[in-house]
């Protein structure tokens, strides 16, 4: 659901930026630091704006597309100031394939359906 966002910042694309989550752990190797098999699942947060809450609130499409990338844990929040304003906090099993993922056409297309503003969005990894 990101996709657009990756693409518009290409510094975020796999490859390019390396934010490790512990680099202890997982070694200078990792791209964002993703964990060794057997360790456990960084928690990533994510936060956009959106053309309407309900609607985004409503959508499965977040479970569908993460669902099949293995995520779990996956919650939604909003912003009660700015209802527009929502985010996201899920575990990732392969930071690697979440990022080749969200550079797709069909995350893009999940975004739009969701109606987030792709130039809004911000990726965070736990550290």
């Amino acid at each position: 659901m990101l996709a657009a966002a990756i693409r518009a910042k290409p510094e975020l694309r796999a490859g390019r930026v390396k934010m490790p989550v512990n680099r202890a752990e997982s070694g200078p190797t990792h791209f964002w630091g993703a964990q060794p098999k057997g360790t456990t699942m960084p928690k990533i947060l994510v936060h956009h704006d959106v053309d309407d809450t309900e609607h985004w609130l409503a959508q499965t499409t977040r479970e569908e597309f993460f669902g099949s990338l293995g995520v779990t844990d996956i919650k939604t929040y909003t912003n009660a100031e700015k209802p527009t304003q929502v985010g996201l906090t899920m575990d990732v099993p392969d930071l690697d394939a979440l990022v080749a993922a969200l550079q797709t056409p069909e995350a893009a297309e999940a975004m739009k359906k969701d109606g987030v503003h792709a130039d809004t969005v911000v990726i965070c990894v736990e550290s």
